[in-house]
């Protein structure tokens, strides 16, 4: 009987933390208007992070969740999340800023009315602010 009780006591507890492991961030998804303003008032510490991109207090400062860098062999591309959402399972999505040293292939006027956040869709979608900035979406499921 107690091992019954505790095998039951197990899966209810696997079974309320997964969702809790889909996402990493409990925000909303920011709109692209929300990013862009960020983007305007720390416009020089965006700068900064390009010529340190590893910079924790930069990244801090910037609401930088995670971070990559396109494979040396390919144009530079680094991408900076601010907003992440993990799928059960394989795949995700994510939004933020994307620096780019030659412009992406699929750029779009606006993000926010070509994506549902969160869903399990896949799409890789960039819209220009200024210079070799971007802001980024991508899903994969």
């Amino acid at each position: 009987m107690k091992s019954t009780h505790l095998l039951s006591l197990v899966f209810c507890s696997i079974t309320l933390l997964i969702p809790g492991c889909g996402s990493s961030s409990s925000v909303p998804c920011p709109s692209d208007q929300y990013l862009i303003d960020h983007f305007t008032l720390h416009e020089l510490e965006f700068e900064k992070l390009i010529i340190d991109p590893v910079d924790a207090a930069q990244l801090s400062t910037l609401n930088i969740q995670r971070y990559f860098r396109s494979s040396p062999e390919q144009t530079q591309i680094w991408w900076f999340h601010v907003w992440v959402k993990d799928f059960v399972g394989l795949g995700g999505c994510a939004k933020g800023y994307a620096y780019c040293e030659e412009p992406p292939g699929s750029l779009v006027d606006d993000i926010d009315i070509n994506t549902q956040p969160g869903a399990p869709e896949n799409k890789d979608i960039y819209r220009h602010i200024k210079g070799k900035w971007y802001l980024f979406y991508q899903s994969n499921n």
